[in-house]
């Protein structure tokens, strides 16, 4: 999904790496979507419905599970660092939320939290931390639940161009890695090294010149 358009690619797998099969792009009707992390996104569900209604005709095929990919913009990332981790998940999920949460524009209590083990480093392990808030994940489920379809996983836009890079070429997940991804009113800039995130900003632009 962007603001403008929505776009389905259907992938298969050879050996170990995904291929695309099939893909098929559609413009949104103006003003139905908003990507925001703290506002309603979906200004007209059912027209954004429709249009991932067709794009599914378009690409129809053999598939068992769905990814719903959705702008960075919508989400929070942080990169928090332990010197020691908590033993229990429990605890880490707990400590993780702690150490996010002043610089959300809404409360914990309204986020849903995802995270992945980042790069162990001298004296500590990181952790890549992302949070939605809660009615906006909903919001784009609602949306391909209403088109017949239940996404098996949610992931931002970023996180999907560079994973697919490295298990398409893992050589480039070697080393040091920059990725920056432009896109609709947002700009992306990543540092990978040795295949773990280790820089991540996200910057909302109104214009090409911004960038």
């Amino acid at each position: 999904f962007t603001e403008q358009k929505v776009l389905a690619v259907r992938l298969s797998w050879e050996s170990d790496r995904p291929v695309i099969v099939d893909y098929s792009s559609a413009t949104l009707p103006k003003n139905t979507l908003t990507p925001s992390v703290n506002s309603l996104n979906i200004a007209d569900p059912i027209a954004i419905s429709d249009v991932v209604k067709d794009l599914m005709d378009d690409v129809s095929g053999p598939y068992k599970r769905i990814a719903l990919v959705i702008p960075d913009v919508v989400a929070k990332v942080s990169l928090i660092k332990f010197d020691e981790v908590p033993g229990r998940s429990s605890d880490l999920e707990q400590m993780l939320g702690w150490k996010i949460a002043s610089g959300l524009p809404f409360s914990m209590d309204d986020g849903q939290m995802a995270y992945a083990h980042g790069i162990s480093v001298e004296g500590g392990q990181e952790y890549i931390v992302s949070i939605m808030k809660r009615v906006i994940v909903r919001e784009y489920e609602e949306v391909l639940l209403e088109a017949g379809i239940t996404p098996g996983l949610i992931d931002l836009d970023t996180f999907n161009v560079i994973n697919s890079v490295f298990k398409v070429s893992p050589e480039k997940a070697r080393g040091d890695c920059l990725l920056i991804q432009i896109a609709d009113k947002f700009c992306t800039l990543v540092v990978a090294r040795e295949g773990y995130l280790i820089f991540f900003r996200n910057q909302p632009t109104e214009s090409v010149d911004e960038l």
